[in-house]
C-alpha cells in the first residue's frame, strides 16, 4: 500500500509542470463611448471546467485584465460580463464578433487559443419632461398660449464624448407637457432650467422649473411642474344707490349750467 502511494506522488509531482504550463488567458478590456477614462466596471470570467471556475476583477479604460485558467479540458464554455456599471448598455465583442452584453467562448481548451473580450460601455439618456398646469375653472377669458425657455448645461446629443451647453424654446397653448432626450456628463452631471412667458398679461406663473433639475448617469426621468393662475385687476364700478345719486348730481350741475348760461 505504501509503495502503491509513492507512486501516485510521484506521478503528481512528475505532471505539476505540465499542470500549470496548460494554462487558457482571457485578455479583457473596456472602452467608454463618453469619454469617462476613470470610469470602471466588475469583470467576472466563469468557466465549466478548470481552476479557477469563477474570477472577478475591476477594470477600466486604462486597466485591462488578462484571466487565466489552468487545467481546462476539450471543449469547455467560459463567459464573461460586467456588474457594477449601471446607466449603461454594453456591448460585448468576443473575438471581434459581437455577443449581446456578455463575451462567450465555446469550445475552449486547447492552450494559446485566442480568448479575447471587448466590452463598449454606451451611456443610457436622461428625460428632462417639464409639465404645465392651469387652474381649474373657465379660461376662455384669457389667452392659455406660453414661451417656454428651457436650457441644459454640460449634456451631449449622442453617447459621445463632446458636451456642451444647449438652449430653445417650446410654445405649449393649454395644460401639457414636453420633454427633452439628452445625455449626462459622466464627471460633473448636467443640469436644466425652464422659465416661461404667458402671452396674456392676467396670466401668472409659479416659474416652478427655475430651480435647476440635476441630472447623472443612471437617472433616467426627472422633471419640474409650472402652476399658472389667472389675475384680473378689478375696475371700481358703483353700485344702483350709487349710480342713482351721480345721476342727480349730473341733472343738478346741468340744471344750475342751464340757469346761469341761458
Amino acid at each position: 500500500m505504501n509503495i502503491k502511494r509513492a507512486f501516485l506522488a510521484a506521478i503528481a509531482v512528475l505532471m505539476m509542470p505540465a499542470y500549470a504550463m496548460a494554462q487558457n488567458t482571457f485578455p479583457t478590456n473596456i472602452e467608454f463611448t463618453n469619454g469617462i477614462g476613470t470610469g470602471t466596471a466588475t469583470a467576472t470570467l466563469t468557466c465549466n471546467s478548470g481552476v479557477p471556475l469563477q474570477q472577478s476583477f475591476v477594470i477600466s479604460e486604462i486597466v485591462d485584465v488578462v484571466f487565466v485558467v489552468a487545467g481546462m479540458t476539450p471543449l469547455s464554455e467560459c463567459s464573461i460580463s460586467l456588474t457594477n456599471i449601471d446607466g449603461y448598455a454594453i456591448l460585448a465583442e468576443s473575438n471581434g464578433i459581437d455577443t449581446g452584453s456578455s463575451c462567450l467562448f465555446v469550445d475552449v481548451g486547447e492552450v494559446d487559443d485566442l480568448n479575447l473580450c471587448e466590452f463598449i460601455a454606451a451611456p443610457l439618456p436622461f428625460v428632462y419632461r417639464v409639465d404645465k398646469v392651469w387652474p381649474v375653472g373657465d379660461l376662455n377669458e384669457v389667452s392659455q398660449l406660453a414661451t417656454f425657455s428651457w436650457a441644459c448645461s454640460n449634456v451631449s446629443v449622442d453617447p459621445g464624448p463632446i458636451f456642451v451647453n444647449l438652449s430653445d424654446s417650446r410654445v405649449l397653448n393649454g395644460a401639457g407637457n414636453f420633454s427633452i432626450t439628452l445625455f449626462a456628463n459622466p464627471n460633473t452631471g448636467s443640469t436644466c432650467v425652464t422659465t416661461e412667458s404667458a402671452f396674456d398679461s392676467a396670466v401668472e406663473s409659479d416659474q416652478g422649473c427655475q430651480t435647476p433639475t440635476h441630472f447623472v448617469i443612471g437617472d433616467t426621468l426627472k422633471g419640474c411642474t409650472i402652476t399658472n393662475s389667472v389675475f384680473f385687476e378689478g375696475i371700481p364700478t358703483l353700485s344702483q344707490y350709487g349710480l342713482a345719486i351721480m345721476a342727480l348730481l349730473m341733472l343738478g350741475v346741468g340744471f344750475v349750467g342751464f340757469r346761469r348760461f341761458v
